[in-house]
């Protein structure tokens, strides 16, 4: 079932109070999430050709960041980067299921799916609850943060820093929020198949892995005699399914190997990377010509310089620096300057 098919829409849209029910109407059935009730990530595409692999580290990554005991996604990428959509697949479900309805039968997307999407740069858009601040690149949202009320300038900020918005393109303040037309279609397509942990798959075609053979039985094991499908027919086919699940199983082996081996590496690398900890310093620096130098980085410690045009004030970057969380044992020291100071810290493990 994919969304391109639809004809007409019936959205219902869940929000932190309740859900939005649509009166009447005949088209599929679409189930739009607050943003909310979503959390949203960028991730770094594996550089490896076999798409197993890829999956297993992106799945690793996943189950890493999501709080949720049964994680939903949706998954986008632009073929460097992939941005991930995940939600409480459970506490979605229930609603759902109270709406009278099957939850594996409903397509589930994040509200920001039916809102235009952004090519390049900062907007502020209004949510069904609250706000969100977004920054695209090239089509695809590299950075994005909600808030229950529009942020203060000071909030903003904060979030382009996180966000690395380069000075040319930063706003000063968020502004009213806009408010988006509601597109008719998503621009995010995803299947209502759900693998795993419950996952739609977008952007370049990902191996469902033993997709052909759960659909088959599912849709069989869901029929009663009424369907009118006899039992030789249903053999049949599934001895057709058993047979083109074949090569999935081999891929599903492929991943899981991939995804023992990615858990191996990360077991030898326990501390965040360089481009980690360089945007969390980059995110406590001032926008006044300060820059880092001398950057050294070595099983947990990091040693770097930094330089201003105009003095630095040790206690307040030790103060600032131990307050990202990850950073301790923060020290500084002036390096023959005012305006030059060295700082050490401890890099915590994840």
């Amino acid at each position: 079932m994919i969304l391109q098919n639809f004809r007409t829409l019936r959205i219902h849209r869940q929000r932190r109070d309740g859900v939005e029910n649509p009166a009447g109407g005949a088209g599929r059935r679409l189930w739009l999430l607050s943003r909310a009730l979503c959390r949203y990530k960028v991730f770094p595409l594996l550089d490896d050709q076999n798409a197993a692999k890829r999956m297993a580290a992106l799945d690793l990554r996943i189950t890493e960041w999501s709080p949720y005991g049964d994680t939903a996604r949706l998954v986008y990428d632009d073929g460097k980067r992939i941005g991930v959509w995940i939600w409480d697949r459970a506490g979605v479900d229930e609603q759902i299921a109270a709406a009278g309805f099957r939850p594996e039968r409903i397509t589930v997307l994040p509200e920001t799916a039916l809102q235009m999407r952004g090519q390049h740069g900062l907007r502020h858009v209004q949510c069904f609850d609250g706000s969100e601040g977004q920054y695209w690149i090239d089509g695809l949202m590299v950075a994005s943060r909600w808030w229950p009320a529009p942020p203060d300038d000071a909030e903003w900020v904060r979030f382009q820093r996180a966000a690395g918005v380069p000075p040319e393109a930063a706003l000063e303040s968020a502004g009213v929020p806009e408010l988006l037309p509601e597109l008719p279609r998503p621009w995010v397509t995803g299947s209502t198949l759900r693998a795993g942990r419950g996952s739609f798959r977008t952007g370049p075609a990902y191996l469902a892995l033993g997709a052909a053979y759960l659909l088959v039985i599912g849709v069989y094991l869901g029929q009663s005699v009424t369907n009118r499908i006899s039992v030789a027919s249903i053999e049949s086919d599934l001895e057709t399914a058993t047979h083109d699940a074949l090569p999935r199983a081999g891929e599903r082996n492929e991943a899981l190997t991939a995804l023992d081996s990615v858990r191996r590496l990360k077991a030898l690398t326990p501390y965040p990377s360089q481009i980690e900890l360089w945007a969390k310093v980059s995110g406590v620096l001032p926008r006044n010509g300060t820059k880092v130098t001398d950057w050294n980085y070595q099983a947990g410690q990091l040693e770097f310089t930094v330089s201003a045009p105009s003095g630095v004030d040790a206690p307040n970057y030790i103060k600032a620096f131990q307050a990202v969380p990850g950073f301790g044992n923060v020290s500084a020291d002036h390096a023959g300057s005012d305006k030059v100071l060295k700082v050490k810290l401890k890099v915590a493990a994840q």
